[in-house]
């Protein structure tokens, strides 16, 4: 596999052809190529008489080098675990559906249980007119201090960041600028307490990722966590997108209200450290 140096309109252009065939397995790769190019990180294609096979992302982001892949065949993840050998980054986390990290990981030699998760598709036949309006409020968060303070301070709980180091990762200022600008929800009582966030990152022609679904501690056990999911569907859908997301297996209360709220699983995930 080689590393794109120049990252042209038309090898752009012949990507997303490629990523398209898996549109909804790929929405977070066709994001950066579609959206963000100027801050797109590490590019791996593979090439068989010139069409592309296989291709990995690695973009760091605050946290690990978070590694997207995608390939046809046996031969392309083989490929994507030759690559990932010789680079030897430390802390690659490889995002992936459950089959394939795990292939990879046995072609590592490295034998470790996958952290599981689900993924889902909203079924937009069971979407439900909300009127949540009248008693919370899901808005963008803005650069005020306020809204600023309130998104560090979910950030590092989401994360679990504890040392400085860590924080310092995930709440610097280009850090926070640049998850502004992709855009953080925030929720609300019609007070103006702010009680939860989410966010959407990754998005393609017919998807768009709800990720970093979070809810204050202290209004946990109360619903407003289906809340901030719907009224985050009702946004994406109002933008002509269906939501996907994913939660951990093991997140018994995440996977209860996504289902009932009409999220159908797609596939086995996995968010995997490879070191």
């Amino acid at each position: 596999m080689n590393k794109l140096i120049e990252i042209t309109d038309k090898i752009v252009e012949e990507i997303l052809e490629f990523l398209y065939t898996d549109e909804i397995m790929n929405v977070f790769l066709i994001h950066y190529f579609e959206n963000q190019r100027d801050s797109i990180g590490e590019v791996y294609i593979g090439l068989n008489e010139n069409e592309i096979t296989e291709i990995v992302h690695i973009k760091y982001d605050g946290n690990s080098n978070f590694t997207s892949f995608y390939s046809n065949s046996l031969d392309g993840l083989d490929k994507i675990a030759k690559l990932i050998k010789e680079l030897n980054y430390s802390d690659i986390l490889l995002a992936g559906k459950k089959e394939e990290v795990n292939y990879i990981m046995n072609r590592l030699e490295i034998d470790k249980e996958l952290y599981l998760n689900t993924y889902y598709q909203f079924n937009s036949n069971e979407y439900q007119n909300l009127n949540y309006e009248e008693v919370m409020n899901l808005r963008k968060a803005t650069r005020c201090k306020r809204d600023i303070d309130k998104v560090k301070k979910y950030l590092i709980e989401f994360f679990g960041a504890e040392t400085e180091e860590e924080i310092q990762k995930i709440t610097s200022e280009k850090k926070i600028n640049e998850e502004l600008e992709n855009g953080i929800y925030l929720l609300e009582e019609v007070e103006g307490k702010i009680i939860g966030m989410a966010r959407f990152f990754g998005e393609s022609r017919k998807y768009i990722d709800i990720t970093t679904v979070f809810i204050d501690e202290e209004y946990r056990g109360k619903g407003y966590g289906k809340v901030l999911m719907q009224l985050m569907v009702k946004q994406a859908l109002e933008n002509n997108k269906i939501p996907i997301t994913q939660t951990a297996l093991s997140n018994k209360v995440a996977k209860r209200i996504y289902e009932n709220i009409g999220f159908n699983k797609v596939c086995d995930y996995t968010f995997q450290f490879i070191r």
